[in-house]
């Protein structure tokens, strides 16, 4: 939680989001899209891109195309 977001960050992996809890920023190079519990965003690889928390407690599940295998 804070008045930033952090680092934006570009992999070339297609990233699904769903917000599972708390409420939050989805910064995607200039524009940002509000997520609350039960939303979810949807951002392609190579786009630069971050979070910011706007509650306590947020929580989110992350799946990518294709696997990243560093995460098994």
């Amino acid at each position: 939680q804070g008045d930033n977001p952090g680092p934006y960050h570009s992999p070339a992996h297609g990233q699904g989001v769903y917000r599972a809890g708390g409420v939050g920023l989805f910064l995607v190079r200039e524009e940002s899209t509000r997520l609350a519990a039960g939303d979810t965003v949807a951002v392609s690889g190579n786009l630069p891109h971050t979070v910011q928390l706007l509650t306590a407690n947020v929580r989110f599940i992350d799946t990518w195309t294709p696997l990243r295998e560093e995460f098994l």
